[in-house]
């Protein structure tokens, strides 16, 4: 009886054992993997089906990645909007918010970040710790192309996070606009972690984030837009964010408005969920942003 006991205690260990191995491990992999590009990447709307001219351009990122961009020239002035998607996202997405902005008068860049859309593929994304250089090196393109451009940045998700990152870090981006930006990566992990699997995030999450830096050479507790956020004022930042959030909830938006230095704002859109806040009133969305660059960038 008592060896049974043992067995079953033994088996119970070592069940526990490769659950705190694989449950980690497959965190990790799953945030950081680089997905083979499908046929949507390739075959894709862009500006023309807008009626838009503009220009496909590669430019350098910092650390040496070839990167893929839309420039929507507008000759007759010197504000360019810089435009970042999401997590695994891509520039035809941001069509709506790009064509917008440049009928209003804005130049407008839309690029790919690192292993995403047309941008060359990194061995791992690391949703934001290194795409941050992805926008900083946007930035250095326009300002080529442009000379004396007046930039603003507009991201969504984990693109929005990346707008707060570069902003902190260049003083030549005057205006911030974040839709369903995140404050903590770390937090989001855990919160969608809980969401999927229904357990704790502790040990999970913790174990996790040391296979994270294992394999991609960072740590999602790294990537933190709320501590670098009040480095931006005194220039301008609008914060966007759909009550409905499930992915990355409205407190996080709540919390990098609290961190920001003034002048801001919030905008909490009621109904709207991840990012969402676009398809929830176009019309308002758009006169919102603009709006908020035409002030700005004045």
């Amino acid at each position: 009886m008592i060896a049974v006991l043992v067995a079953l205690a033994l088996l119970i260990l070592l069940a526990l054992a490769t659950l705190l191995f694989l449950v980690p491990w497959a965190i990790a992999r799953r945030l950081t993997r680089v997905l083979p590009r499908t046929y949507w990447d390739t075959y894709t709307y862009t500006p023309w089906e807008m009626g838009i001219e503009f220009q496909e351009v590669c430019f350098p990122s910092g650390d040496g990645l070839s990167l893929s961009g839309w420039l929507l020239p507008r000759p007759e002035t010197d504000r360019v909007i810089i435009l970042a998607s999401g997590y695994r996202g891509r520039k035809s997405e941001l069509l709506g918010a790009c064509g917008y902005l440049w009928r209003q008068g804005f130049s407008v860049f839309a690029l790919d970040l690192r292993g995403q859309g047309e941008s060359q593929q990194e061995r791992y994304l690391t949703m934001g710790y290194r795409e941050v250089q992805d926008v900083l090196a946007a930035v250095d393109y326009v300002c080529l192309r442009i000379p004396g451009a007046r930039v603003g940045v507009l991201g969504y998700s984990m693109g929005a996070a990346v707008a707060v990152m570069a902003a902190a870090r260049d003083p030549r981006i005057r205006v911030v606009v974040a839709d369903g930006g995140f404050a903590f990566q770390k937090d989001i992990i855990a919160h969608n972690f809980t969401q999927v699997t229904h357990l704790p995030p502790w040990p999970f999450v913790d174990l996790a984030e040391w296979w994270v830096e294992r394999r991609a050479g960072f740590r999602p507790s790294w990537v933190c837009p709320a501590d670098e956020i009040g480095k931006i004022a005194p220039r301008p930042v609008l914060i966007i964010h759909g009550v409905e959030d499930d992915l990355v909830p409205v407190e996080q938006a709540r919390t990098l408005y609290r961190r920001a230095g003034d002048p801001k704002e919030l905008w909490l859109l009621e109904g709207a969920k991840h990012a969402g806040a676009y398809f929830v009133d176009r019309k308002a969305y758009c006169q919102r942003i603009a709006g908020f660059f035409e002030r700005w960038l004045a």
